[in-house]
């Protein structure tokens, strides 16, 4: 839980000295988007590229999609709601002589910061908004939710199963990530995640606009691809074995990242003044 622990205090310690700061940036009335409105939430949609990084040490390409839907709170900072599936895969001749694969559904929550509005000036800003189809801006995001996969790793050579998160016999477990809960016949293990990545966005259009987004993935978990690190004890098993247990503290934990790009549409808000409003670009 150390892992956890501190990725929601370093999330919660930056949302919390960004936001008073930041939150009620303006700009003029008289920015180009006065006649048609404050932006309001936006819906991106994304495919692209992933890599899985766990004791298995050659990642295979995989393949993913994602949906991203954020809310301004001012001209910097946005609310984040990130949703992701895909397929991860990574394999190694030494050792494990073993090709893992897994599929993925990944959901979070965070925040959103423009970095091209938080480093610029004022009069930059403003230029940025009487050009925006000329000019894209850089966002960071960060977040934390859950990620539920189901992994196997199989022989290289011969294709025979060796291990696998989930089957017939696999349970939910209770806090202490061991003692066996509920039924058996579990489909898919659920772990928390805190994603971090970097969005460039470039309009199309006042309420269009591509993107690229280059993603990396923290996972609390050493099973991704339902491997142990050092564990080789179900190699030889007829069957294939469960990976089950709480990881020790000192094994290193999984992670996945992703290279994807995408197309958002931004729906605009009525205007609550003609004298000062709060702005958020692309």
């Amino acid at each position: 839980m150390k892992p956890l622990v501190r990725s929601i205090t370093l999330l919660g310690s930056m949302l919390s000295f960004i936001l008073p700061a930041f939150s009620q940036a303006t700009v003029p009335a008289s920015s180009p988007d006065s006649a048609v409105g404050r932006p309001g939430l936006r819906v991106g949609l994304n495919l692209g590229l992933t890599q899985l990084y766990g004791d298995l040490s050659s990642p295979t390409i995989g393949f993913g999609a994602g949906l991203n839907v954020s809310y301004p709170l001012g001209s910097v900072l946005a609310v984040t709601l990130l949703g992701d599936f895909g397929s991860l895969g990574a394999q190694q001749i030494e050792k494990y002589n073993s090709v893992a694969t897994a599929n993925y559904t990944q959901a979070a929550i965070g925040g959103t910061v423009n970095l091209s509005r938080l480093f610029s000036s004022k009069q930059n800003q403003l230029s940025t908004l009487s050009n925006r189809k000329a000019k894209g801006n850089l966002d960071f995001y960060i977040g934390m939710g859950l990620i539920a996969f189901d992994a196997s790793a199989s022989s290289i050579t011969t294709g025979k199963l060796q291990r696998y998160t989930n089957g017939s016999g696999s349970h939910h477990t209770g806090s202490d990530n061991i003692t066996a809960k509920g039924a058996a016949g579990t489909a898919s293990t659920r772990e928390f995640a805190v994603p971090l990545g970097l969005r460039y966005n470039r309009s199309l259009s006042p309420s269009w606009a591509i993107y690229a987004d280059l993603r990396y993935n923290f996972v609390a978990t050493d099973k991704l691809d339902a491997s142990v690190e050092n564990d080789y004890s179900t190699i030889d098993t007829p069957n294939g074995g469960g990976i089950f247990g709480k990881a020790v503290l000192n094994t290193s934990r999984d992670k996945w990242a992703s290279l994807s790009v995408g197309l958002a549409y931004q729906f605009k808000r009525a205007l609550r003044s003609a004298s000062r409003i709060r702005h958020i670009a692309f």
